[in-house]
Order: structure tokens, then sequence, then C-alpha cells
């Protein structure tokens, strides 16, 4: 029986064809299919063609406007619903739209972290400072009452 499901079976089979068989779609060294000025991503096609040719009619798309819509997106550079159950797809994806983003928040983090690291280190050079000066303190008493007890012991002497 001939139904939605078949049609869009047999459109991920033309798909896999053109994409197998066709000079226009030459494979790249970086992984991508090159079509005129526009590249497409292997995965994400590959992730579409495996959609519409699953064994399962329920588990293809709906209708050959969604297999359409994927093909849009991927063009389009957006999330493809048939890639997004590929291991950190969505990961990579949403990485990529904000991208300058992350990395404004990565250098504001290092700043941060920097900024962290340095206050740390004024803290101990203060505390080292602190004890240095209480040291110096403690022997300016100790001079103090050596020089006192010198000063006492020479005035008990001329007063003999």
């Amino acid at each position: 029986m001939i139904t939605t499901a078949s049609d869009i079976f047999s459109l991920g089979r033309v798909l896999a064809q053109l994409c197998e068989a066709d000079p226009i779609f030459a494979a790249s060294a970086d992984g991508h299919l090159a079509v005129g000025a526009t590249r497409l991503k292997v995965r994400e096609v590959r992730a579409i063609i495996a959609k519409a040719g699953h064994k399962i009619p329920g588990a293809r798309y709906s209708s050959a406007m969604a297999l359409a819509a994927d093909m849009e997106r991927v063009l389009a550079g957006g999330e493809v619903k048939a890639a997004a159950a590929l291991v950190g797809y969505r990961a990579r994806k949403w990485l990529g739209k904000y991208a300058i983003a992350l990395a404004a928040a990565a250098g504001f983090v290092a700043m941060a972290a920097g900024f962290s690291l340095q206050l740390l280190s004024e803290k101990k050079r203060a505390e080292q400072q602190a004890i240095a000066a209480l040291v110096e303190r403690d022997k300016a008493d100790a001079a103090n009452k050596l020089a006192t007890a010198a000063r006492l012991a020479a005035e008990d002497s001329q007063q003999q």
C-alpha cells in the first residue's frame, strides 16, 4: 500500500542516491558536502536520509514538508530535527550559535580568576608583612625594656 510514509521513504532514497552518485555532491576533506557555494554538513544530511528511510514507517517524516523543512534548516545552518538525536549535535549547534557570548563569558571568568589569584597573593603578602611588623614591634619593645632597665640601673648607680 502506498502511503505518505512510503513517499517519504522514496524521497530519502532519491536524496541518498543524489549524495552518493551525483558529481555535484563532492565530499570535501573537512567532512562537508559541497553544493556550489553552499556547504551541507554530511552528518545532518545523513541523519535526514536515515529518518526518511527508517524501517518503521511511523519513525519517518510525517510529510514531505517536514523533510523539506529539515533540508531548509541545513541550508540555513539551523538545527536539523532529524539530527537532534546525534550525540552532541544540539550542544555543537548551541555552542556555534552563542560562540561570541561564550568566549566573552570565558574571558570574564578568566579575568575574575586572575583577579582573585592576585587578591590572594596580596593578602598573603600583607599577612607576612603584618607578622614581620609584629616581630619588629616585639624586638623594639624588648630593646626599649632593656634600655629602660639600663637607664634605671645607671640612675641607681649615680644616686649611690
